[in-house]
């Protein structure tokens, strides 16, 4: 449409631009043709359930980045404590990763976790008595299936839900003449659609028999769950989020005390593995106050203590730490060094998932020093690795993060690829914070060349996801 309208400008011609963007779906007449959609609608047929995670395809986009360029701009840093190995161990993140707002999620806020869509209406007649089907799409994080309903059924369901409850939402009233007018069939699928909404916005109604009936729920567990939630407002931890102890949130002088007596008691009894624990906990928290010195004392000694106890998961977990610390006073060559240290670790340990884990931070180091194409090769080894170990949580993160250094780089067809893939391990690693950050981007990228809706897609499925998780600053970014 923009190019028949000669509204587009590029270097590259309309076949060039729509071969290079995978999943499209185009055709260069629908370029050529200003009157003819552009992307060919994809039709859930009724009844047609599809689980999106059963379907991933585990193989890794080929990259090419010999168009990267060599020197970009610095990046922001940002950490975060999760569990690795059973330790308590400060991991980088770019400042911008929406996984960092995994200690914000607002449960109190979190809405139901599915959609019902009416997709389209659909008239049959003449050789049948003339009626419209509506068809609609049922949607949670990891699943799209297709049903289709008559206004009768509507009509059944209404009576059910007042039989529920007296104060039911109101169907659209019935219309006897002109009912098979397009203009009508438009407004009234309008209709419908706000009825269905204002049902699931009801807990009562939503929860109901009548309405599970309604959507066929029986049978599917994950929606019969979700709607039992919304019924007694449960709410369930998030699937597939980095884990975020809790005695890390509230970080005070008192604790900090704290832990310098444990550390002074372990070291009096001896006690190496205690000392251990304690000396890279204080290293934490003394690196949140902002004392450098302090906190490369502690996670030194706490390096030694796991060294000299021979405790593998310790050692790694505190080469990790210690080169956030560096990282966090702007020392990116020696936090680089670091974690090719903990790198030589993880392979004496024939970890390939703490191999792909540090090949990422060393990417995350080399993208805030400002050289993209280090840092590109880096993530696209840890992305092997990662894959060979079936890390797909921390898979999808790396490709995310790969995702925008392409889109920085102006290498627009491997950026999508690349957060297309992205996308995939998210909902294999049923991550739906990390879900809905890569729909967003997708989201963003769509719009700067021109996709506008393909954009509002993304973006309408990210907002959805944010909502369900409580995710308060996603769900602004996402508006």
């Amino acid at each position: 449409r923009e190019w028949g309208g000669g509204r587009m400008q590029s270097e590259k011609s309309p076949r060039e631009l729509v071969g290079g963007i995978a999943g499209l779906n185009l055709t260069m007449s629908d370029i050529a043709s200003p009157e003819k959609p552009m992307l060919k609608p994809v039709v859930v047929a009724p009844e047609l359930s599809r689980d999106s995670v059963a379907m991933v395809d585990v193989e890794l986009p080929s990259i090419d980045l010999s168009k990267v360029p060599e020197d970009g701009p610095e990046t922001k840093l940002s950490r975060m404590v999760v569990d690795v190995k059973g330790w308590p161990t400060s991991i980088l993140f770019e400042e911008v990763s929406w996984a960092l707002h995994a200690p914000e999620l607002e449960a109190h806020n979190c809405k139901p976790g599915m959609r019902v869509i009416i997709a389209k209406a659909e008239t049959h007649g003449p050789k049948t008595a003339p009626h419209t089907l509506y068809v609609m799409h049922i949607k949670t994080a990891f699943s799209i299936r297709g049903i289709s309903r008559r206004y009768s059924d509507f009509k059944d369901l209404d009576r059910a839900l007042r039989a529920v409850k007296r104060s039911a939402p109101s169907l659209p009233r019935k219309k006897t003449f002109g009912k098979m007018s397009p203009k009508f069939i438009t407004e009234r699928k309008r209709q419908l659609q706000v009825y269905v909404d204002s049902i699931l916005a009801d807990p009562t109604c939503a929860a109901s028999e009548p309405f599970k009936a309604f959507l066929g729920a029986h049978g599917h567990a994950v929606e019969i769950e979700i709607l039992a939630r919304a019924a007694t407002h449960a709410v369930v931890p998030v699937e597939g989020q980095v884990g975020v102890p809790q005695q890390w949130r509230d970080v005070d002088v008192a604790a900090l005390a704290g832990v310098q007596a444990v550390v002074e008691h372990s070291r009096v009894a001896s006690n190496v593995a205690r000392e251990a624990r304690a000396l890279n906990q204080l290293a934490i928290m003394q690196c949140n106050f902002g004392v450098k010195d302090k906190a490369l004392d502690a996670v030194r000694r706490a390096f030694t203590c796991c060294r000299q106890g021979q405790e593998e998961g310790g050692t790694l977990a505190c080469c990790l730490t210690w080169a956030s610390i560096h990282a966090a006073f702007g020392e990116h060559v020696l936090a680089e060094t670091r974690l090719h240290e903990a790198e030589g670790l993880a392979k004496e340990l024939g970890d390939a998932g703490a191999q792909g884990l540090c090949l990422r931070l060393r990417s995350l180091v080399r993208n805030a020093r400002g050289r993209p194409r280090e840092a590109a090769e880096s993530a696209v080894g840890a992305m092997a690795l990662l894959l060979e170990a079936k890390d797909y949580r921390t898979l999808a993160l790396t490709e995310h993060g790969l995702g925008a250094t392409l889109l920085a780089a102006g290498e627009m067809r491997q950026a999508v690829e690349v957060l297309e893939s992205a996308l995939l391990f998210r909902r294999k690693s049923r991550d739906k914070l990390g879900l809905s950050e890569t729909l967003s981007a997708l989201g963003h990228t769509f719009a700067q060349i021109g996709y506008q809706l393909h954009a509002m897609d993304y973006f309408s499925q990210a907002l959805a996801l944010c909502q369900e998780v409580g995710d308060a600053c996603g769900e602004s970014i996402c508006l």
